[in-house]
C-alpha cells in the first residue's frame, strides 16, 4: 500500500530529484508554527486546509500547475495530513516538488517555507488553498483569469 511519504521518496529517487526528511524535532517545530499562525488559536481539528484563517481558495483542478508561478520558489516545506504522517521534507524549488508530484496518486499536500510565512495547500478534491502572502498570490492569480 502506498503513502504520500512512500511515493514521494520513489518518485524523487526516480526522477533524481534531490529532496530531505527533517528529523522529528524539525518536522514538529514547522507543524507548529505552521498551525499557530495559520489557524485560529493555533488549534484545528481535522484536515488542515479546512481550519485555515485568512484563506483563498480555487476549485480548479489545474491550479496545481501555477504554482510553477508562485513567487517564493527556493527552499520548501512539504508535509502531508498527520493521519498520513508526521514526516516535512525539504525541496530545493518548488517545481522540483511539482515534477515529483505530478508521479504521484493525489493526496492532500502543505508547502510552507522556513518561516512559515505562507501555507499552500493542494487538497485530494483538487482544490488550492492559499493563506497569509500566497492568498494574496492566488488573489491576483484569479483575478487575471
Amino acid at each position: 500500500m502506498w503513502t504520500p511519504k512512500s511515493e514521494l521518496i520513489h518518485n524523487s529517487q526516480k526522477l533524481d530529484v534531490s529532496f530531505g526528511i527533517l528529523n522529528t524535532k524539525e518536522a514538529e517545530i514547522i507543524r507548529a508554527n505552521v498551525i499557530q499562525k495559520h489557524t485560529p488559536s493555533g488549534y484545528f481539528k481535522g484536515r488542515l486546509f479546512e481550519s485555515v484563517t485568512d484563506d483563498i481558495s480555487c476549485a480548479d483542478k489545474d491550479s496545481i500547475h501555477w504554482l510553477k508561478k508562485y513567487p517564493h520558489q527556493n527552499g520548501i516545506y512539504v508535509f502531508f495530513e498527520e493521519t498520513e504522517g508526521k514526516d516535512v521534507f525539504e525541496f530545493n524549488h518548488i517545481s522540483d516538488f511539482l515534477s515529483v508530484y505530478d508521479e504521484c496518486p493525489l493526496f492532500t499536500f502543505y508547502i510552507t517555507d522556513s518561516t512559515c510565512a505562507f501555507l499552500i495547500s493542494y487538497t485530494c478534491e483538487q482544490t488550492l488553498v492559499c493563506t497569509a502572502s500566497a492568498a494574496d498570490w492566488l488573489e491576483a492569480m484569479l483575478a487575471q483569469k
